[in-house]
């Protein structure tokens, strides 16, 4: 497996494709706001900017880097997780969790692994100690808190095993600070569980204890500036609102709720994500009991209200969420 590049300039547009889920900029070209054209990476500066990406209509930065060529990237603001190989973050997670969880239901058995163990035993299977595991009841639970390492092959793969041994997993992801309500692009993994868990990710913060909060991804418009043709005229004409393809904009619960009393099991079959390339597997998921507190109709009508671009770009998560 290749290394996952840590500087955005080492990163090649093939990685920015996969990782963002927009391959518009492969072809190297992206929309200039400023000359109100379509433009080649080669041919223009940084100083040509703003672009904006001809597929998804996200901000797109102009990169030079000095062993690949000239190319555009996508640009927007991402959560913020704890990106350094030994991450502080993931450690606190996982030993504030397992704590609370011990106070809260001391009968479960709860372990956790502050180093994380793989052993491919004898028969070839992979022997994997989970972040926190325990039982609530009779049902046997892990508790997996992502890391910024950790790769869309590996989440399908636990996901997998642990479903195979009848086991449930919760997906936690850790932040350093609140998400807040901007706009934001949603990281590959996030997508994932996003669409695993019906539209929502959970996500931590440090003093949550043993609680979540789940987080549903709403769409998002941006202003796009058009212009018009008079006598071979081209005059600004102001500006209209366009759907995004991939930017969302965090829709919290009002509150954290209980890992262990806001939750339930879940049975959920194998489904590709609306424009991914790996289908989930069949997962046993523990999932929260809430009711939607988003509109599951909210991409439609937004669509609706903007009847000129209705199919150009699709979506990835809605369509999804009616069952």
């Amino acid at each position: 497996m290749s290394r996952r590049p840590e500087n955005s300039d080492e990163r090649s547009p093939k990685w920015d494709a996969r990782e963002v889920g927009c391959s518009a900029l492969l072809n190297g070209y992206a929309w200039s706001l400023q000359h109100r054209a379509r433009v080649h990476a080669t041919s223009v500066d940084k100083d040509d900017g703003p672009f904006v990406c001809i597929g998804c209509n996200m901000d797109v930065i102009h990169r030079r880097p000095y062993h690949i060529r000239r190319h555009f990237a996508h640009h927007a603001r991402v959560s913020p997780i704890d990106t350094s190989r030994e991450s502080w973050l993931h450690h606190r997670c996982k030993t504030e969790i397992f704590y609370a969880l011990q106070d809260a239901h001391p009968r479960g058995n709860w372990i956790c692994d502050t180093r994380r163990v793989i052993r491919r035993r004898k028969d070839d299977k992979i022997n994997r100690q989970p972040d926190i595991g325990g039982r609530i009841g009779r049902q046997p639970l892990v508790i997996e808190v992502q890391r910024s390492s950790i790769g869309i092959r590996q989440l399908l793969a636990r996901t997998a095993d642990y479903t195979a041994m009848g086991i449930t997993i919760l997906w936690v992801i850790p932040l350093t600070e609140d998400l807040g309500t901007d706009l934001f692009r949603p990281r590959l993994i996030e997508r994932y569980l996003h669409s695993l868990y019906y539209g929502r990710v959970y996500y931590w913060l440090p003093g949550m204890g043993a609680s979540v909060l789940p987080t549903h991804f709403s769409p998002a418009v941006r202003a796009v500036p058009f212009r018009t043709n008079e006598d071979g005229h081209w005059n600004d004409a102001g500006f209209y609102n366009k759907p995004y393809k991939l930017i969302r904009r965090p829709n919290a619960y009002g509150g954290t709720i209980p890992i262990i009393f806001g939750f339930s099991p879940h049975e959920r079959s194998a489904f590709l994500p609306w424009g991914e390339t790996q289908p989930l597997p069949p997962a046993r998921l523990w999932q929260d009991t809430l009711f939607p507190w988003w509109d599951k109709h909210e991409r439609s009508k937004l669509l609706s209200s903007y009847p000129e671009v209705e199919g150009s770009d699709g979506d990835d998560f809605d369509d999804q969420f009616d069952d």
